[in-house]
């Protein structure tokens, strides 16, 4: 048990190593959407709840699908995973404890490669919420393939439809590899409309690299939907997000 008390103040380490809340993602190959395994491309995601998915023997109290953590609440998570176990001296102890910490060390990964964006249209109450995470699919002769996925949620208090994308695509020595004016019809050929409460759009895309990665960045164009058929336009931004390659691969 010496060893799962070793790992057990190992990662509480690592967590409070963390700058910043850890957000809890699934990772992007276990996503509904998928742009090169041949399943659908998009879709409106249903509730659930990442932190049962990545930790399912947690009951979460959050609820959200990508839910911020503080130290304090990966802490509890931890225990409620990990330490009970621990101090029963329950022989799973170390499995649990091993798989924690390939979790967390998978977020931490995950974070790297991650934005979430909160744009807000105050006049309105319309609040979007943009988060984008990238993975290596691989190499293709002198090109490095990503998959990307975007998650656009509206937490506001208003009606929100997408109807336009903005994109910029960078290299990993900063040069612009491909752009997508402001204004282009949608995503995905989709125009989404978004109802308060957390209603969520994703979709799956990706891109490809002369340079061992780069990054992605960009806006969507939406409008509030207010009664009477009125419209007001505001930005969700999309916070730049890179696309790594691990030393060594």
């Amino acid at each position: 048990m010496s060893v799962a008390r070793t790992l057990y103040r190992a990662i509480l380490r690592t967590g409070r190593s963390t700058s910043a809340p850890l957000r809890i993602r699934l990772p992007v190959t276990k996503s509904q959407s998928q742009w090169l395994l041949g399943s659908q491309q998009y879709g409106f995601v249903p509730h659930r709840s990442a932190v049962k998915e990545v930790f399912p023997s947690v009951s979460a109290s959050s609820e959200a699908d990508t839910p911020e953590l503080s130290e304090r609440e990966f802490r509890d998570l931890v225990r409620a995973e990990f330490r009970r176990a621990l101090e029963a001296n329950d022989p799973k102890a170390l499995d649990l404890g091993l798989n924690a910490l390939r979790e967390l060390h998978g977020q931490l990964e995950m974070a790297r490669r991650s934005s979430s964006t909160l744009s807000e249209h105050a006049p309105t109450g319309a609040a979007v919420l943009v988060e984008a995470t990238s993975t290596l699919v691989g190499r293709e002769r002198s090109h490095w393939v990503f998959q990307y996925r975007i998650r656009i949620a509206n937490v506001g208090a208003t009606p929100v439809q997408l109807i336009g994308r903005q994109w910029t695509i960078r290299n990993a020595d900063g040069t612009v590899h491909a752009s997508v004016p402001r204004g282009s019809p949608g995503v995905v050929g989709q125009t989404p409309r978004l109802q308060p409460g957390g209603d969520a759009f994703e979709y799956a895309s990706g891109a490809s690299f002369v340079t061992p990665g780069g990054s992605v960045e960009g806006s969507f164009q939406m409008v509030s939907l207010l009664p009477g058929g009125q419209q007001e336009s505001f930005d969700a931004h999309v916070g730049r997000f890179e696309c790594l390659v691990d030393e060594g691969v």
